[in-house]
């Protein structure tokens, strides 16, 4: 579903507890000061209208998070994007990653996209065969991120 102001707080956890446990190749003090005020973060992108999705557990907490968009990148007019997903780590290998990841595919066909983009960090080899399965394929492009070189995946929608 579409997220809510009232899910910053459950965004904001998924995306902590995932960074820390899916990035161990980032400096544990330059990520955990990443992480300070990242529910006030969420609370202002929520209040802009972030395309942001939430796939809650049978409690009705945060299992998964998603955004999915235009293309944030210089050459990619007419590109959809997916911006980000994350499973919480105890939610992981349930299908809520790939429930997800359709989502975001069926939100940018939605927007009128045939074709969507992905960053994700080269060191994060799990990451990247999660969306290798889902389709996804590497068309080459590369940008540096303080946290780790990125490489750019390319779908068909």
């Amino acid at each position: 579903r579409r997220a809510a102001l009232a899910d910053a707080a459950g965004i904001a956890d998924v995306q902590t507890r995932t960074w820390r446990d899916a990035y161990p190749f980032i400096d544990r003090g330059v990520l955990e000061e990443a992480i300070v005020g990242r529910e006030q973060r969420w609370t202002e992108h929520l209040s802009e209208g972030s395309p942001t999705f939430v796939a809650e557990d049978e409690g009705g907490t945060a299992a998964g998070i998603m955004a999915a968009a235009a293309s944030r990148d210089a050459d990619g007019g007419g590109v959809g994007e997916l911006w980000m997903l994350y499973v919480a780590p105890e939610h992981q290998g349930r299908g809520i990653g790939a429930a997800l990841e359709a989502a975001a595919c069926d939100e940018l066909r939605h927007l009128g996209f045939t074709e969507a983009t992905l960053w994700v960090f080269e060191a994060n080899a799990s990451g990247r065969g999660f969306y290798e399965r889902m389709g996804w394929a590497r068309d080459g492009a590369t940008q540096p991120d303080p946290w780790g070189n990125e490489l750019r995946y390319r779908k068909r929608l």
